[in-house]
């Protein structure tokens, strides 16, 4: 049995239509009402302390806080676009089954235009020690081959460990398995404690996280509206964590026929994740700027060689007018008397 859900959410949206920065700047006050269900509340970020942006504003829907609005970005720094701002979802709202709704309000609400996925985290919850049996498989070398073995940074695995890091979230993907119970314990998140108690009762909750940020998002076609839904967040999940984690028996002297473990349990990891192919296209279109150029080029080299060839019939000329002119002189007497 287990729990997949988004834990962390800020996404890049552009003002394409400058209905938000017109709003704001023809109105200088705290709150902004752009709508009956939709306002923006003046705040300080004491919170995430986000350094990339000048304002912040809390976003209220229905008059519940669901997340913060950054604006003005730091220009030279991190964006180069004025008009992109960013939006980060509340942790507690990303527990509600109402996710994509909500998501899809905003969005519609503000009229922006998302851009791109910053961060995302994903959370798969289970009442299985996933730290005990990751441990067990990675430590067994004998028995258990780790594909990333020397290729991804693999901390935590000794016996008094208690949170496993595999991957470099600066390299953009990260996971990291831990004992949630114990953290529940230190932080006040009610919603939560109700959620596991009615799934899981009262025993210890074990959290494998996929942690993503925009240099792997930007290789995938995400649907940002399609995060609450489950069976589509498996299948994030079940790629991007299992590029990491990747666990063979070694029941054969060739690693491919090795029969895979998988650590979790997950019903829809089968999904492929589908990528961008904007890259494509740029690849496409520099390819045609390229043969643009190289024609321009030719035909500046074939005009060159015509006006070359131009020039050395002119130049001939020149010579043979030189050659008479010296014959000439050659003929002239000197002293003023001519032929």
């Amino acid at each position: 049995m287990y729990l997949l859900n988004t834990d962390y959410l800020e996404f890049r949206c552009q003002d394409t239509s400058g209905y938000l920065s017109n709003f704001i700047s023809n109105n200088p006050m705290k709150l902004y009402i752009i709508s009956e269900k939709l306002k923006l509340s003046k705040t300080a970020d004491l919170k995430y302390y986000n350094q990339r942006f000048l304002k912040c504003f809390d976003i209220l829907l229905n008059d519940d806080k669901i997340g913060y609005l950054y604006t003005d970005p730091i220009r030279n720094t991190y964006y180069s676009n004025n008009d992109i701002i960013s939006i980060r979802i509340d942790n507690e709202i990303l527990y509600t089954p109402d996710l994509n709704i909500i998501l899809d309000q905003v969005i519609k609400g503000l009229q922006i235009t998302v851009k791109g996925i910053s961060r995302l985290d994903i959370a798969y919850d289970t009442d299985i020690d996933l730290m005990k049996r990751f441990k067990k498989f990675y430590n067994s070398i004998e028995k258990y081959s780790f594909k990333n073995r020397g290729k991804t940074t693999v901390n935590g695995t000794g016996p008094y460990d208690t949170q496993i890091n595999v991957g470099s979230l600066r390299q953009g993907k990260t996971v990291i398995i831990y004992d949630k119970s114990s953290l529940l314990r230190q932080h006040s998140k009610d919603y939560l404690v109700g959620i596991y108690e009615s799934v899981f009762g009262h025993r210890n909750i074990y959290r494998c996280e996929v942690r993503l940020t925009s240099k792997v998002l930007n290789k995938y076609d995400i649907d940002l509206l399609r995060l609450g839904d489950c069976g589509y967040l498996e299948g994030i999940f079940g790629n991007l964590c299992g590029s990491l984690i990747d666990f063979r028996r070694k029941d054969d002297s060739n690693t491919t026929r090795q029969t895979k473990i998988d650590l979790l349990e997950l019903k829809g990891s089968g999904m492929k994740l589908p990528k961008k192919i904007a890259k494509r296209y740029v690849k496409a279109d520099n390819y045609l700027k390229h043969m643009i150029w190289k024609l321009h080029c030719d035909r500046n080299k074939e005009e060159f060689e015509e006006i070359s060839r131009e020039m050395k019939v002119v130049e001939m000329k020149y010579a043979k007018m030189s050659e008479l002119n010296e014959w000439l002189g050659r003929k002239v007497l000197k002293g003023g008397k001519e032929l």
